[in-house]
């Protein structure tokens, strides 16, 4: 986790950490130097003299001085350390983000989506609040410990020792629920993983759930998982508090024996009534440093799952780095075989194609037509065999411009143009208005002046399709354009009309069609069949 925090610093940042730490120790000194201070005006007072108001006065103003920088250079540290945090977060957050794009993505498509989105929010969420302040806030609890105890010390050394076993008593605490907790969070994750997954997917298939009656058995797994998560939750609430009440319990004890052994050495003239004030008003910043170590403890640990659960992400297999982007018109798939979850989906498959050309992949539900795609546009990397791209009769070394017509492929809140435009925002507007006639969008434009909706979820499904295939024409700097299942949610007629548009714009191109429709069966160059 350390390695993976100092991954996120930069010059400038280590600059604003040594600000921080500066600021630190100052505002640790400065809160503990008005206990000499204290004993001194409290003494002054019970004593006789012709300077004492000039002395207390004296005294009182420093003090207030003291504290005033006290808090002055602890609201700086708590800034900077928010200001230093934030950047790192930002940091993080995009590290992320271009590690999730350059992963490759049979690993991204093997995570369940919606498990994905919550835990890189949630996970995320937790880091960019809490990457940095555990560790400053622990640091300045050292510093107060440490400076209270010197300054402790110098009124009453004996009296000081007192607090040492509740010191040694929460450090022994603290490392006994460490293990336990570490390992309650992780299941605590995992149950609010599963938890809004069932409730977000309750959501999304609210529709089946109420038409098939099973509502109220939906609601019992619903409730069966909250139960789960709320468990867990009463588990680590149990242990916490727990802690809270022995280490705070052990404090009080320690303030009444404290408060009745001074106020015997008082009666012996061994520390004097400004000694015992200084102790009992300060004594507390003594402890707090112990008690704030317990909640450091619970924040590092949730932080800790957090990063691990995010570096996995990270670790991800990823596509190679730094291909360019070349020219491609043949493609050649040499005895290529891939398995998933140890299931053979293509096996030992020679394909040669050369532009202009068009390919049918026909087969049934799950037969590997989408896999045998992705090996030929280098999405997934064959197990055995390779793919070789090639530029009017060489071998290249880079990867083809894919254009890319997904089933399921996302559409954003936002208009119907936007959304076509994303894949060529420097499109003419009669290439633009061609591709709409193309694709029969008119009157779809029409109707859908504004936003579509989340994922487009005010269009139909044929509109959702042709706004996608409008996309993907749109990308007319592409050699190979790929449409997976072009004929779903279209009718006979207008699927036919819009395929022999697709075929008439992309007549010279490598054109890959992923179809059960075997209606274009005599209509393209090529076709293969997968049982």
């Amino acid at each position: 986790m350390t390695k993976y925090i100092k991954s996120l610093f930069d010059f400038q940042k280590s600059i604003l950490l040594l600000l921080i730490m500066i600021c630190t120790v100052i505002s640790a000194v400065f809160s503990f130097y008005p206990v000499i201070l204290i004993q001194k005006i409290v003494d002054t007072a019970s004593g006789n003299g012709a300077n004492i108001f000039a002395i207390i006065l004296n005294y009182g103003v420093l003090y207030l001085i003291l504290q005033i920088l006290n808090a002055a250079f602890s609201s700086l540290s708590k800034y900077l350390t928010e200001l230093l945090q934030a950047k790192i977060s930002l940091k993080a957050q995009l590290n992320l983000y271009r590690s999730l794009t350059r992963t490759q993505i049979q690993y991204i498509k093997n995570n369940h989506t919606s498990d994905l989105n919550n835990y890189l929010i949630k996970d995320t969420e937790y880091c960019a609040q809490n990457i940095l302040s555990p560790y400053v806030r622990g640091i300045s609890a050292l510093l107060q410990f440490v400076f209270g105890f010197y300054f402790m010390s110098r009124i009453n050394i004996y009296l000081t020792l007192i607090i040492i076993p509740l010191g040694l008593f929460s450090s022994l605490m603290i490392e006994a629920i460490r293990k336990k907790s570490e390992q309650n969070f992780t299941k605590q994750r995992r149950a609010t993983e599963l938890m809004w997954k069932t409730f977000t997917e309750g959501i999304y298939g609210f529709l089946p759930v109420k038409l098939h009656r099973v509502t109220e058995t939906y609601y019992k797994k619903v409730s069966k998982n909250g139960e789960s998560l709320a468990d867990s939750q009463i588990r680590q609430s149990r242990l916490e508090n727990l802690t809270y009440f022995c280490t705070s319990s052990l404090f009080m004890f320690s303030i009444g024996i404290i408060l009745i052994i001074s106020a015997l050495m008082i009666t012996k003239d061994i520390i004097s009534v400004g000694g015992l004030t200084a102790i009992l008003m300060y004594n507390h910043m003594l402890t707090d440093p112990l008690l704030e170590t317990v909640s450091i403890n619970q924040d590092l640990i949730r932080l800790k799952v957090s990063v691990g659960r995010l570096q996995q992400i990270l670790n991800l297999p990823k596509d190679q780095e730094n291909l360019p982007v070349v020219p491609v018109d043949e493609i050649l798939l040499e005895n290529i075989s891939y398995d998933f979850e140890s299931r053979t989906i293509i096996k030992d498959l020679t394909l040669n194609l050369k532009a202009p050309v068009s390919l049918a992949v026909f087969g049934k539900t799950g037969a590997g037509k989408t896999t045998l795609v992705n090996l030929i546009t280098h999405i997934y990397t064959p197990r055995k065999g390779h793919v070789q791209y090639r530029w009017k009769g060489s071998v290249v070394q880079g990867l083809p411009k894919i254009s890319y017509l997904i089933q399921d492929e996302y559409l954003f809140d936002d208009t119907i143009t936007n959304n076509i435009m994303i894949a060529n925002p420097s499109l003419p507007e009669e290439d633009f208005k061609e591709i709409v006639r193309e694709c029969h969008l008119a009157e779809v434009l029409k109707n859908h002046s504004g936003t579509i909706g989340e994922n487009g979820s005010h269009l139909s499904g044929g509109e959702r399709k042709r706004v996608l295939l409008a996309r993907a024409l749109a990308d007319s700097q592409a050699d190979i354009y790929v449409f997976d299942e072009l004929s779903s949610a279209l009718d006979e007629g207008t699927f036919q009309q819009i395929f022999m548009n697709v075929e008439t714009r992309l007549k010279d191109k490598i054109r890959i069609y992923i179809e059960h429709n075997r209606s274009i069966e005599d209509k393209v160059d090529m076709h293969v069949f997968l049982a």
